[in-house]
């Protein structure tokens, strides 16, 4: 059964890529490559991947997750990593953390005993991938700030996290702005690096 699961969230994955391909041949893509994808249901990482995606596609990025090497169509893309815990020793209140000065490595890691804790698979999937969208976003901006609303909150609020079980919290103009700025910027580095 977990083959067979997997199996249909690859082909979900592989259509998703074919749907923004247009946005990954304009160079505005991010790969996840996530670490400990095997902590996470499939159905709440279908979501998880589902809701990151379209928040991200709303600012003009397209954002997939992998669990192993980049496939050809991907190269093209920024590879950002990602790192499932099942816990953490840090501030309680933290859902994740990203670390958006560092080249390299692990990026973004996220502290599942404190984001799997929602009474469905729906709310664990939508709160994960908002919590991956704030945390890349840290990433591709560049700088670690936060907004006074929207998805770059530091803090949600109790009505926040209505808009994420609903779908429909966004980023706000000026950081979608900044992570399409800071997105252009750690290309160019990256491809300097590897020269």
């Amino acid at each position: 059964m977990k083959l067979g699961m997997a199996l249909a969230a690859s082909l979900l994955l592989d259509a998703a890529l074919a749907a923004d391909g247009a946005i990954a041949s304009s160079g505005a893509c991010v790969v996840i490559q996530v670490q400990g994808m095997n902590l996470v249901a499939v159905p709440v990482l279908m979501r998880a991947e589902e809701t990151a995606a379209r928040v991200f596609r709303e600012v003009g990025v397209a954002v997939h997750w992998v669990g192993g090497p980049l496939r050809r169509s991907e190269e093209k893309c920024l590879a950002v990593e990602a790192e499932f815990r099942s816990n953490s020793y840090s501030d309680p209140g933290v859902l994740a953390h990203a670390f958006p000065y560092k080249q390299g490595g692990t990026q973004i890691q996220v502290f599942l005993n404190r984001v799997m804790n929602c009474s469905s698979v729906r709310q664990n999937g939508a709160l994960l991938g908002y919590v991956i969208a704030h945390e890349l976003g840290h990433v591709l901006q560049g700088i670690g700030r936060h907004s006074s609303y929207g998805v770059m909150k530091a803090s949600w609020s109790t009505t926040d996290y209505h808009e994420i079980f609903e779908q429909s919290l966004r980023f706000a103009d000026g950081d979608a702005e900044l992570i399409r700025l800071g997105l252009g910027k750690v290309r160019k580095m990256v491809a300097a690096d590897a020269l």
